[in-house]
């Protein structure tokens, strides 16, 4: 998707992308679920350097299996903040948001 041309497969491939790729430390990228078209997706905030979360990008997931063989088989990731709104997602957080 560009702007990106990068595709991963994986969990280990996954863990190295977010270990060395992804700006921020611990709870600076915050999660809040949601839900696309049936399927389960989340809203990323990004800590900004005021302090507060402004949105990053939506990740939606497609499943496949059921049960304990439930798995994730694709993540799409959209880079519109205007999307976190269709989506019920608040359009910042404060400062001490602590995820749940």
């Amino acid at each position: 998707m560009p702007p990106f041309l990068n595709h991963f497969r994986g969990a280990d491939a996954i863990g190295r992308l977010i270990g060395s790729k992804c700006p921020g430390g611990t709870n600076d990228m915050p999660m809040i679920e949601t839900v696309a078209n049936g399927q389960p997706a989340f809203g990323l905030y990004m800590r900004q350097p005021e302090g507060h979360f402004e949105p990053f990008h939506l990740q939606v997931l497609q499943m496949t299996g059921s049960g304990a063989d439930l798995r994730v088989e694709h993540v799409s990731a959209f880079f519109d903040p205007r999307l976190f709104a269709r989506f019920g997602l608040p359009e910042r957080l404060p400062a001490d948001y602590v995820p749940v």
